[in-house]
């Protein structure tokens, strides 16, 4: 079982700040979490929204219908008004929204609450995110909590108002509600009934549940591997990241530079990284356009690096605060010239946290840069995870070096040295006296020297390319996870990244119309495996392919790396919102029909 709530307003005015503080309550009150933001690239002005779902198991997508919605501007409820139940509740400011319908309707005075206690427009949020508990039956306590910690910076004088803000919506529903027999009996039939709100009422003594977006998964996974220097320059939605980062540096002891280009945020990065030092950079498509001559530049010169770039919709500056899958192609092609590179995608807070501390052990191990892909849905979404989980991946992390040394026995000393894994060993410069390598970004013989001669040439493109055999016949390479039974599934999904929680609950809901079906999930997106990936290509279903782009990337890729054409049917979205678990059962059912 599932609970949906959401709230909206006008841009500027708090929506954000609010609809995360619900997500942080419900997750201490032990319900797993999953939210989405959606809002325009303006400081003030336009709409905004915070939806919230709400599960007692892992969840990662969003529920078709809303059990609570929260309107403060008449668009609110006009957009989401197809998305209501007769159980859903309907909370709205009765001074400037109009509802009508077939729900619970609960109106709030909030201009004359407002007015009451001389509180700015922003703070209305406070009284209804009060209103919202009050209705679940919850305490205000945890709320309260809440604001301490967020709003100590801002002085007590705040912190108290805003408390006073959240009673009095606290106060007037309970109040409303407990004068009204008929009310009474529509929640007992809405959101009383559910047993997520009514079985989690209190919150939990100890922290059982992190919520952390994907960006936070990725700076939490950098400090977990021993990163040592980030780069950036802000572009949504990769920027949290730096502000993240920057806000822990003090303790982590990590160099974090927001650098005033992306072009310098790559050199300053791979300086770094040719010390022996752990560095990434991170960006959105748009930045990651301007760093890919340097990309060239790791390639030939073998410096290690992790580049996490957090995808939204282009071309140029495209759609800057929403989500797409438009970048995978580019990232597998980036740079100019061949040289072996890595591509890894995350599909949620864990894969994020697993693979990006997997990114710095490949970098290193190989010498290459290796991308680590999101997007804005799972970049800036909220999610849980175990803790316990989380605690236990810590302790078993131990960073893998690869032949990286301080000192050698070479003499003299072959920075490029040929061998059978493409790998040489990497000394750190200065750690051994009368030992020098240069990786400027000319080709080289072994001993780093720049060279033009046809022989030598044909030998370090040949070195490097070894790296990627090396890699995909390692156990470092992980062919796609499988949900459900290939053989006898009458539908296959395919997809990479973010999608992954919406098809395993459209994996979930087809079953349980006997729809059987499964998923191929790709986290390890490039190179690929043909003798591992293919045979998953040779059942008698049909083949689905789910993509947020226009062009079903995926499909492309799989037929250039793999040989396999066995994919018929796409269901591709490209208009900056996330897939969503009943459009692919949707699309499901009328495929099979």
């Amino acid at each position: 079982m599932q609970y949906s709530w959401k709230i909206s307003g006008e841009a500027g005015f708090g929506i954000t700040t609010v609809g995360l503080t619900f997500s942080k309550i419900c997750a201490r009150h032990g319900l797993h979490v999953f939210d989405y933001a959606e809002f325009p690239s303006l400081i003030r002005g336009g709409f905004t929204t915070y939806e919230v779902t709400l599960s007692t198991s892992n969840i990662g997508s969003l529920k078709e219908t809303l059990d609570m919605l929260v309107c403060l501007r008449q668009d609110g409820f006009d957009r989401d008004k197809h998305r209501l139940t007769p159980q859903s509740v309907v909370l709205f400011d009765q001074d400037t929204v109009e509802v009508e319908g077939d729900f619970v309707q609960i109106p709030l005075p909030l201009k004359s609450l407002r007015t009451k206690h001389k509180a700015f427009q922003v703070m209305v949020n406070t009284i209804s995110l009060g209103a919202t508990l009050a209705l679940n039956g919850w305490n205000i306590q945890t709320f309260y909590s809440i604001l301490e910690e967020e709003f100590g910076r801002k002085g007590q004088e705040i912190i108290d108002h805003n408390k006073i803000l959240a009673q009095e919506g606290w106060d007037y529903v309970t109040d409303l509600v407990g004068k009204d027999k008929e009310l009474q009996k529509k929640l007992a039939n809405s959101i009383h009934a559910n047993s997520i709100i009514s079985s989690h009422s209190k919150p939990l003594s100890q922290k059982q549940l992190l919520l952390m977006t994907g960006n936070e998964a990725f700076s939490l996974a950098s400090v977990v591997a021993d990163c040592r220097g980030y780069f950036a320059y802000p572009m949504s939605p990769a920027s949290t990241v730096l502000t993240t980062l920057a806000s822990w540096a003090k303790h982590t002891k990590m160099v974090v530079r927001h650098v005033e280009d992306e072009i310098a945020v790559i050199s300053e990065a791979l300086g770094c990284a040719y010390a022996g030092v752990r560095s990434s950079v991170g960006t959105s498509g748009g930045g990651f356009a301007l760093m890919v001559e340097s990309l060239s530049y790791a390639g030939v010169a073998e410096i290690p690096l992790v580049v996490y770039v957090a995808q939204r919709p282009g071309p140029a500056t495209g759609l800057p605060t929403w989500t797409g899958q438009g970048d995978l192609l580019f990232a597998v092609h980036a740079g100019h010239g061949e040289f072996p590179k890595i591509v890894l995608a995350a599909g949620d807070i864990q894969e994020m946290i697993e693979i990006t501390t997997k990114a710095y052990d490949l970098a290193d191990t190989y010498q290459v840069p290796v991308i680590v892909l999101a997007d804005k849905l799972v970049a800036e979404s909220h999610a849980t995870i175990d803790n316990q989980w989380f605690k236990d991946f810590t302790k078993k992390h131990t960073p893998k070096r690869g032949k990286l040394v301080m000192h050698t026995d070479q003499n003299p000393y072959l920075r490029y040295k040929d061998s059978p894994d493409g790998i040489s060993e990497y000394l750190i410069p200065g750690m051994q006296k009368g030992h020098f390598w240069q990786a400027n970004s000319y080709e080289h013989v072994e001993d780093s020297h720049t060279t033009e001669d046809a022989e030598e040439v044909v030998k370090q493109v040949e070195k490097r390319a070894r790296k990627l055999s090396t890699y995909l016949n390692s156990g470092d390479y992980q062919p796609p996870l499988v949900f459900g039974d290939i053989q006898s599934a009458s539908i296959i999904f395919v997809s990479y990244g973010s999608n992954k929680k919406a098809i395993l609950q459209a994996q979930t809901m087809l079953q349980d119309e006997n729809i059987h079906n499964a998923y191929i999930h790709f986290t390890h997106v490039y190179p690929l495996s043909e003798t591992l990936v293919k045979p998953l290509f040779d059942a008698s279903g049909i083949y689905v392919l789910i993509e947020n782009n226009s062009e079903g990337q995926l499909d492309r890729l799989l037929k250039s790396e793999c040989n396999i054409d066995q994919i018929t049917h796409k269901l591709l979205k490209y208009d900056g919102r996330p897939i969503f678990a009943h459009e692919i059962v949707t699309f499901t059912k009328n495929l099979i029909q």
